[in-house]
């Protein structure tokens, strides 16, 4: 890739890599900007629904059923519902989602890049597997940065569709309108690159900050970290 283009030939800079340019710089949500653990939400719902957090764990996440509600296929008041039927109570369904939702740590390096892209002009874009109560309780205040930074949103329970799915990267490709080889992106799971990679994505394995500020560099991207 060839450094970010001078002002006199671009309103907005870009990095060419490869003989292709770099528009836009998707993040994966979890564990790379943000970390979070499963284990509290396991405890959480069961303090909540009155049971144990293995019983939680084998029937919320080994069962699927957090793939389906992640995929779309019902929302979080199917969600509620079927725990309040399940477990026999009656929690509210803020309750519900407080409890599975408050699992989130802000990973400051990469939101320190995140922050640096913006400022440079680059565009910016969320690409991620996600449920409806997570991304509302990450974005209603709490890691305002996700509302202030990030130009594009691409989350697969709008889309219904999975990484590593073909779908959900074509769906993200429609969205940010440059083609393929134009985005890079960086996820934590090596399947979920594969799968960006076989649709033409420049993508990397996601390590931590300070490898993905000079993964960045390699591609000739210039900003301040």
């Amino acid at each position: 890739m060839s450094s970010i283009l001078s002002s006199a030939r671009a309103s907005r800079p870009t990095v060419e890599s490869e003989g292709a340019s770099i528009d836009v710089v998707l993040f994966d949500l979890g564990n790379v900007l943000l970390a979070f653990d499963h284990g509290i939400a396991c405890r959480n719902l069961a303090t909540l629904l009155g049971t144990d957090a293995e019983t939680i764990r084998r029937e919320v996440f080994a069962s699927g059923l957090e793939d389906r509600y992640e995929r779309g296929e019902f929302d979080t008041a199917g969600f509620h519902r079927w725990l309040c039927e399940r477990f026999s109570a009656s929690p509210s369904i803020d309750q519900v989602r407080r409890a599975a939702s408050d699992i989130f740590t802000m990973r400051c390096d990469t939101v320190s890049i995140l922050a640096q892209l913006k400022g440079a002009g680059i565009r910016t874009g969320v690409l991620s597997n996600t449920c409806e109560a997570h991304w509302s309780f990450v974005t209603d205040g709490r890691y305002r940065f996700l509302r202030d930074l990030v130009d594009h949103v691409v989350l697969s329970y709008e889309v219904r569709s999975m990484k590593p799915e073909p779908e959900i990267y074509r769906a993200a490709i429609e969205m940010v309108g440059v083609p393929a080889e134009r985005i890079f992106f960086m996820d934590d799971r090596p399947e979920n690159v594969r799968g960006a990679i076989e649709v033409g994505i420049r993508a990397v394995p996601f390590v931590d900050g300070a490898t993905l500020a000079e993964e960045l560099r390699r591609c000739g991207l210039k900003f301040n970290y």
